[in-house]
């Protein structure tokens, strides 16, 4: 799963009614008005203005993690993996989108990469 940031304008129309001789006027009377002139109108609208992709913001391990989860176990996809770090802090989104089938299978192989690297990190300390 990718993050993406969206940027959308959100559209009020409201109204006001002026006298005036001719469309120039009004305009111009109608610019010079205090927004408390206008009353809100029930039309308003969303409009997105441009959708961007966000980097991963993953550390170099955890892309390292799921690559070597996509080769060893690849029960579930690289994106369903990455989810799973962009979602750490909460398990319990994570199982309702993806399943605790997945979450299982994923934090199962990362306590093994984890364990694996701090038993790597001793035996250098050692030598």
């Amino acid at each position: 799963m990718k993050r993406f940031r969206v940027i959308a304008t959100y559209i009020q129309s409201a109204e006001a009614e002026v006298l005036a001789a001719d469309e120039a006027e009004a305009y111009r009377i109608a610019r010079e008005l205090d927004g408390s002139n206008f009353e809100a109108l029930p039309s308003d609208d969303w409009k997105i203005e441009a959708v961007e992709e966000l980097p991963d913001n993953l550390k170099p391990a955890e892309l390292a993690f799921i690559e070597a989860y996509g080769t060893a176990c690849a029960e579930e996809s690289a994106d369903t993996v990455r989810a799973f770090f962009m979602l750490y802090d909460d398990a319990d989104a994570f199982c309702e989108k993806y399943g605790t089938g997945a979450y299982s299978s994923i934090m199962d192989a990362f306590q093994v990469w984890q364990l694996a690297i701090s038993y790597q990190r001793g035996i250098e300390k050692i030598n």
